[in-house]
């Protein structure tokens, strides 16, 4: 075979690793070796992209690593939680429930978000004010400026800005800035982004 082959990889070896010389150890390691090397080649000289082996492995962890975005995950329209800014602490833990998410997104009278209220940020008024924490504006208890996301971005960058800011829920806005989804840690673990 190497002699009618136009190029040549001699992987031999003198003798094997194995005390008895007769299990492949020494060339059995080698040829992983070689294998790997050559891989490595062939994606340099292609010039070939994560997203290239990702499509190329769409079923493996990999593939979902860098081919899910968020909006591939994201609760939207009718599961996306919402309130205004002036409807009470009640109404949100109303849109809460429903929508099982955890938190609401609270917006301005355009629709542009403004804050983000959540279950704990709940417990902690009632903490505080007693029952009639839930009549105070939801505008008034939130969360201004909550971390946000392109609902372009892939799936496992919201992951670690999860992960950095130790949040569950982030909202995908807009250019405009109004929410377009929301996503759960929880689904981004079940869908095998981790």
């Amino acid at each position: 075979l190497a002699r009618v082959a136009d190029i040549v990889l001699d992987s031999s070896v003198e003798r094997e690793a194995d005390p008895l010389g007769l299990a492949p150890t020494s060339s059995t390691t080698l040829q992983l070796a070689l294998g790997d090397a050559l891989a490595g080649m062939v994606t340099r000289l292609q010039g070939l992209q994560p997203e290239d082996f990702a499509l190329f492995h769409p079923g493996g962890a990999l593939g979902r690593k860098l081919l899910l975005r968020v909006g591939d995950l994201m609760g939207t329209e009718a599961r996306l939680p919402r309130i205004r800014e002036d409807a009470s602490v009640g109404e949100a833990l109303f849109e809460i429930t429903a929508k099982g998410y955890g938190a609401t997104s609270v917006l301005d009278a355009q629709g542009v978000l403004r804050g983000i209220f959540t279950d704990g940020d709940l417990r902690r008024l009632l903490e505080q004010e007693g029952p009639p924490g839930l009549t105070l504006p939801g505008g008034r208890v939130m969360t201004p400026n909550p971390r946000t996301i392109d609902p372009g971005r892939l799936a496992v960058e919201a992951l670690r800005l999860m992960e950095r800011h130790e949040i569950s829920v982030l909202l995908a806005v807009d250019p405009q800035g109004r929410p377009v989804g929301i996503l759960h840690l929880h689904e981004v673990l079940r869908a095998g982004v981790a």
